[in-house]
Order: C-alpha cells, then structure tokens, then sequence
C-alpha cells in the first residue's frame, strides 16, 4: 500500500523515470542542502523540506482565494 502511494505521489509531482542523479544537493530556494535520504525517496527534487511545505501552502491559499 505504501509503495502504491509513492508511485502515485511520484506520478503526480513528475518524478517518474527520475533518479537521485537528477536530484540537486543543495536547496534551489534556501540553498541548504537537502538529505540524501529525500534525495533518494523523491528523485528529481529541487526543494528542501522547510521550502516545499511553504511552496505547497502558499498554492492551497492562492486556490482558496
């Protein structure tokens, strides 16, 4: 069940076919480096944790409105 949600959470944030290769190391927002272990579990991502929560709050109020 877990690996069906990350398949189809990978799916929706277009990571599919992406490995940690494509992953950057550092943050293109705060630039502190990101964890390999998020580098691993989302291939592909750009963001730290602290920015992607922020990004992803500011998108839900920018609907809302």
């Amino acid at each position: 069940m877990l690996s069906d949600a990350l398949s189809e959470q990978h799916r929706r944030a277009g990571l599919q076919g992406k490995t940690i290769d494509d992953s950057a190391h550092f943050c293109a927002e705060c630039d502190e480096p990101i964890s390999d272990a998020r580098r691993e579990a989302y291939p592909g991502v750009h963001l730290c944790v602290d920015c992607k929560t922020r990004q992803e709050k500011q998108e839900r109020m920018a609907r809302e409105c």
